[in-house]
């Protein structure tokens, strides 16, 4: 993101020194073609990410509703796991197997779903010692209620992953076509304005703040250096 902020501005820095330069009918210059070109692919890279971040914001969304899904499960089954322990004792073992009790926290949805399925069925077979014990009907029916909403939720989460994926690769295409643009002009710029370093310093690409890669010689500065060459 914050490199796409950064491929953007200097976009924009870019365009910007076009229009300062654009070609007229007295004077050489970037063309209007040139300029329009530079213009669709700043609005078409920051269209895209706008709706990369939305995928982005989605899957988020549906993560964390999962999540507390998740925790009701975890607290359904504890519930019914303390009635166990209320109506037969936590000194009964094989009863208290049967409940899982003491097992290990379940932390996928798959899993979660078993394990709801697997209680639930337990409880309904104990279901009369649970209800002297506190665990209502509705407790049972809310089993059923957890599943359909994890089942939902993580459909939707995988749907959402797979777009928040497909919205990247077309952002980050985007941002290729921008920077291939972007090379273009000041590719011309180079050859338009080699005899004028002022100008030339206007093209110049913004420093990136965190960028790996080594940073190109300014096209001045390469101007400037030719001109020594030849002064010596």
């Amino acid at each position: 993101m914050e490199q796409l902020n950064e491929v953007v501005q200097d976009a924009k820095s870019l365009a910007a020194a076009a229009k300062n330069h654009a070609a007229s009918a007295a004077e050489e210059g970037i063309s209007t073609d040139d300029i329009q070109m530079l213009t669709a692919a700043i609005a078409d890279t920051t269209a895209k990410n706008k709706l990369q971040q939305d995928a982005v914001q989605a899957l988020s969304s549906l993560t964390d509703a999962q999540r507390k899904t998740m925790e009701r499960a975890t607290a359904l089954i504890r519930k019914t796991q303390a009635a166990a322990k209320a109506a037969y004792g936590e000194e009964n073992k094989p009863v208290m197997k049967e409940f899982n009790v003491g097992g290990q926290t379940i932390t996928t949805v798959k899993s979660m779903m078993s394990g709801l399925k697997y209680m639930k069925g337990v409880a309904q077979k104990r279901v009369t010692d649970l209800a002297g014990a506190g665990l209502k009907q509705a407790d049972l029916d809310a089993y059923d209620t957890i599943i359909a909403d994890l089942d939902d939720t993580d459909s939707r989460q995988e749907n959402a992953k797979k777009k928040q994926k497909s919205a990247t690769y077309v952002r980050d295409e985007s941002m290729d076509a921008l920077r291939k643009t972007m090379k273009k002009i000041r590719n011309k710029a180079k050859v338009i304005f080699a005899s004028q370093p002022a100008i030339l310093t206007e093209f110049e690409p913004i420093p990136m703040a965190r960028s790996g890669k080594k940073q190109e010689e300014p096209a001045s500065a390469k101007a400037q250096a030719a001109q020594s060459a030849v002064t010596v």
